[in-house]
């Protein structure tokens, strides 16, 4: 519908000499919205406020993005510092730290290790000799000709069990505790 040629129409009807000042007015108050339509105009302000709720529910899942992507960072981190700490235990161990002297050590050797690109954790070159030369007697001797305790130590659970051998036979022991070295043969 037009709402100028509508007041046209009107302002032609009124007999000849009537006001129409009014009727002009409001004829260019309407000039802007010449050609508008107004079944467009009443979609276009349903949809307006239809926008207001489809934008709150997008501020509301951007929020729920940026929680999970926190979340994410967080297990990402305590994943690393796992990975570190894996790490930093098997390496202990490899080493042959002794047992009482592996937490000690522990956050030292974690806080040495870095995680490569594809999260595999690095230790740095040299690194598990230097902390043996540093601390030998935190280690087992590789050798086995000692405890790796410094001289004049004495560690009474690991020296080892001497047996003597009778006319050349040793019975009544484990092998394994003669090949782990907890018992000395004496022939």
């Amino acid at each position: 519908m037009d709402f100028l040629k509508a007041l046209n129409q009107i302002k032609t009807a009124l007999p000849e000499g009537a006001d129409t000042s009014q009727i002009d007015a409001l004829s260019t108050a309407l000039q802007p919205y010449q050609g508008l339509d107004p079944v467009a105009a009443r979609e276009a302000i349903a949809n307006q406020a239809t926008r207001a709720a489809s934008d709150a529910q997008y501020q509301q899942l951007q929020t729920e993005r940026d929680n999970y992507q926190a979340q994410l960072k967080q297990f990402q981190d305590g994943n690393a510092q796992l990975s570190k700490e894996l790490a930093a235990t098997r390496g202990l161990a490899a080493a042959g730290v002794r047992p009482q002297y592996e937490e000690l050590l522990l956050p030292r050797v974690t806080g040495s290790i870095e995680l490569a690109e594809d999260g595999t954790p690095q230790t740095p070159e040299g690194f598990w000799d230097g902390l043996k030369t540093k601390y030998p007697d935190m280690f087992h001797a590789e050798d086995g000709a000692g405890t790796g305790a410094a001289p004049g130590a004495t560690t009474a659970d690991d020296s080892p069990r001497t047996v003597q051998a009778t006319n050349g036979m040793v019975t009544g022991l484990d092998p394994s505790d003669v090949l782990n070295g907890s018992i000395a043969l004496k022939l």
